[in-house]
């Protein structure tokens, strides 16, 4: 297939750049002595996010508002007239996961992301796990919609052997004489963190094997920079430019990670630039190219503060003409809170994931319940909860179903959420639980993208030490009146529909035999606890206690009432953990999550 360019895509810049871009297009430009400029604006994550929501890391009751797409818009304006004042070519990227996590995107099964990708005029888009969720045909149509190069090497069609219909391999970018290649990956373990039903059809390759023939490709076609849009988290970035040299810049996505300035790694060593999440940064590079090869030399993060870059007006109108059929039905009041609930940090307790926990047990009749750690989307905060905020929280088409496990198989579950890598909390990990969660945060914090998901319960208490065997980990498990699970006796357990399914490596509980589908959502249910409890009162109480870990609440606001969790998360009975050793490389994934 011959590599797509530029050139065929020229109306993703403005009409009054056009006449530039066609000379420097068309005329043979001789290679100058004189570096070439780019500049990268990327974000990624974006989850449907496209109007301005309160900052989630704000410790002010009224919190500055951040990002969508008008901001963005505003931004992007001010940024590539800079660019194009030095000389420089700006380029607009996205990593992937434009789809799942509003109500809006989820209405018009991604039309509305697409619709505003184009209105941007971003330069190219790879492709995330979320991006299958609302089916392959889905998919396939939004693809055929865009008008930027969808890029991605990894994801095949078993049917064909060939990539999804109009995804490109790479894109080859040429200004003034020199050649930025990109292109994109996703992570491998998709269908294991994805819907069945939405795996059908395809094989996702192993990203370092492709890229072997993918990244030779590019330089034999006159690449002289090779950008990576990875769609595979920080963890898997680190560790695949540890076996290569080959890749010049990664701008990554998947794992949520917030940077202030890329991380390096590799022994080139390689920028590794990833752009948060939820529609709130940008990140800024600025690439010089040389004949055959070039160098990053300059970084910025840029949050989309509305107080920095006001909403644009042109792309405003078009986000509020999207959102205005269903925005009455989400601006419902369901009640109020009294509480900043938050995921908190992994590996440790949950007051959100708990709280969802206890709806769907309540209205299932369930002895007990589970809520996937990655199945928390959004942060409660005090104050007045609309629909649209459990929504946000809870995105997915999830519905409530209860499994009849016995006590030894509720022990497995557990064991195996927690028998798998454990890596000391560190500063940047503790800067993220600060931002975020208003936490404090000492000891060993849980791996993400591991083969087991992490598991908050309802109704159950579990004490364990992440540094005993695998599989022997839990030291006390009792149920919430404090009466230990019988072996051989049967409960009932509340999964939502993806955890019952076999997701999140729990592949076993697909096999359950004794099941009852409820038929209804996860979010229906904590709306209607919503509104009966007339909002929520307080926090619920801790289920899970890590003897290893030792997370407190931040100093009190100046209202008096102390954010995020309610006491400190120690095991009954103990004494706190010293913080472990911070001998871990630099992690700014903290509690974030591989959604």
């Amino acid at each position: 297939m011959r590599p797509p360019t530029l050139r065929r895509h020229l109306p993703l810049f403005a009409p009054a750049l056009l006449p530039v871009l066609l000379l420097a297009l068309s005329l043979a430009t001789p290679l100058s002595a004189q570096p070439v400029p780019f500049v990268l604006l990327h974000t990624s994550d974006t989850h449907g996010h496209m109007t301005p929501q309160p900052d989630p890391t704000s410790t002010e009751l009224e919190k500055p508002l951040i990002g969508g797409f008008a901001a963005a818009a505003t931004f992007l304006h001010q940024a590539k007239l800079e660019a194009w004042r030095q000389g420089a070519l700006p380029l607009v990227f996205d990593a992937g996961d434009f789809f799942q996590g509003t109500p809006i995107v989820d209405h018009t099964k991604g039309a509305c992301m697409i619709g505003l990708m184009n209105h941007l005029r971003v330069t190219a888009a790879g492709i995330g796990n979320h991006d299958f969720d609302y089916g392959l045909p889905v998919l396939k149509g939004a693809i055929r919609a865009a008008r930027f190069p969808v890029v991605n090497c990894n994801v095949f069609e078993t049917a064909t052997g060939e990539l999804l219909p109009r995804v490109r391999p790479y894109v080859l970018i040429p200004w003034k004489g020199r050649t930025l290649g990109v292109t994109a990956v996703l992570t491998a373990q998709t269908p294991s963190i994805a819907l069945p039903e939405n795996m059908v059809g395809l094989e996702f390759r192993d990203p370092g094997t492709i890229l072997d023939r993918v990244i030779p490709a590019m330089r034999r076609k006159g690449a002289d920079f090779i950008v990576l849009l990875s769609h595979l988290g920080i963890e898997e970035d680190r560790v695949l430019v540890s076996r290569r040299s080959d890749i010049d810049l990664i701008l990554g996505s998947h794992s949520h990670t917030p940077m202030t300035a890329p991380e390096f790694g590799g022994l080139r060593p390689t920028p590794i630039f990833h752009a948060a999440y939820d529609n709130r940064f940008f990140t800024k590079t600025t690439v010089v190219v040389e004949p055959g090869r070039g160098r990053a030399i300059d970084f910025h993060s840029v949050p989309l503060f509305l107080s920095d870059f006001p909403e644009d007006p042109e792309t405003r109108d078009l986000v509020a003409s999207y959102m205005a059929p269903i925005d009455r039905i989400m601006k419902e009041v369901l009640g109020r809170s009294e509480v900043d609930l938050v995921r908190g940090v992994i590996g440790g307790d949950s007051s959100e994931g708990s709280f969802m926990g206890d709806a769907m047990r309540r209205y299932s009749g369930a002895d007990f319940a589970f809520m996937n750690f990655g199945g928390v989307r959004f942060p409660l905060f005090r104050g007045d909860i609309t629909a649209e905020h459990i929504f946000t929280l809870q995105p997915f088409p999830n519905t409530v179903e209860v499994l009849t496990l016995t006590g030894a198989q509720v022990r497995q579950l557990i064991e195996q959420s927690l028998s798998v890598e454990w890596t000391p909390i560190n500063a940047a990990d503790q800067e993220f639980a600060r931002a975020n969660f208003q936490l404090e945060a000492e000891g060993l914090k849980r791996e993400f993208n591991t083969a087991f998901g992490y598991l908050v319960p309802a109704n159950l208490h579990v004490t364990f030490d992440p540094t005993r065997p695998p599989m022997d980990r839990i030291v006390k498990l009792t149920d919430g009146a404090g009466a230990e699970l019988e072996p051989a006796r049967d409960y009932q357990v509340a999964f939502n529909s993806y955890l019952a399914g076999g997701g999140d490596g729990f592949t076993w509980l697909k096999q359950i035999a004794k099941r009852r589908e409820t038929g209804v959502l996860v979010r229906d249910m904590i709306m209607r606890m919503i509104r009966e409890d007339k909002g929520i009162a307080r926090l619920p109480e801790q289920r899970m206690f890590n003897l290893k870990q030792t997370v407190r609440p931040m100093a009190r606001t100046a209202d008096g009432a102390a954010p995020g969790m309610g006491s400190a998360q120690t095991a009954p009975g103990t004494t706190p953990p010293a913080a472990a050793p911070s001998a871990a490389p630099a992690c700014h994934q903290g509690a974030a999550a591989a959604w």
